[in-house]
């Protein structure tokens, strides 16, 4: 479990090489993060428009429902938005990411592993629960990664928040360039695959850079105190 610490202190509580490393690691974890996101999109209608699909009555996903399956993942970054200062509270920061980035990574393959689904019906369903926790893990590791870098970097904040940006954007970028010419060998279930295999090299890299010390969390009694004294 984590320890309890004012995570105001952040900024002043690591060394600048530590700094460092967790910075590193919150960029590069964000660029590969926000890789997917727009492959999906570009792909998966694709894929189910190409595919032979199998069943007695001859039903084909159409355009609502691939709307679904895509909307799935903001549907569950709405839902849990809200709680991950919560949620980070209680796990830590570290661990926060960890998971949030473990999540991606195995819906990622998940969906490459759909490829061998060819009953629509059960498609369909099983689309919409992975995409679903995708978007989950997907605001553990956007949100708290936010929240470490703008903490220990707190006095020039705005400075590492036009990082962030730049990674986010990198990201969103580059997935649908490398998306678009391995699709082409690797086809819908590789390039999955391979985007899979990049997220959890993004996680090993979290795990040896980031501190075990980024798991301290203050406890929400802790910080009603911390607010209530500063109304005073």
């Amino acid at each position: 479990m984590p320890t309890q610490a004012n995570e105001e202190d952040e900024d002043e509580q690591f060394p600048e090489e530590i700094k460092k490393k967790i910075l590193i690691a919150c960029l590069i974890a964000l660029t590969i993060g926000n890789m997917m996101i727009l492959n999906v999109v570009s792909f998966l209608p694709t894929y189910i428009e190409q595919t032979t699909w199998t069943s007695d009555d001859g039903f084909t996903p159409n355009s609502t429902d691939i709307s679904i399956i895509l909307a799935a993942f903001s549907i569950a970054q709405i839902i849990f938005a809200p709680f991950n200062g919560t949620i980070k509270n209680y796990l830590g920061s570290k661990n926060t990411i960890i998971i949030g980035f473990t999540m991606l990574t195995a819906t990622t393959f998940g969906l490459g592993l759909m490829a061998l689904i060819t009953d629509p019906y059960m498609f369909i369903p099983v689309a919409c629960v992975l995409r679903f926790f995708q978007g989950q893990g997907d605001i553990l590791l956007q949100i708290t990664c936010y929240s470490v870098v703008t903490s220990i970097y707190s006095s020039d904040m705005m400075r590492y928040i036009g990082y962030i940006e730049i990674c986010v954007g990198l990201g969103l970028g580059l997935g649908p360039s490398i998306g678009s010419f391995v699709y082409g060998y690797l086809g819908y279930a590789g390039t999955m695959y391979l985007f899979a295999g990049l997220n959890g090299f993004a996680t090993v890299l979290c795990v040896f850079l980031i501190p075990n010390a980024l798991n301290q969390t203050i406890s929400e009694d802790i910080m009603a105190e911390l607010e209530f004294e500063e109304e005073l």
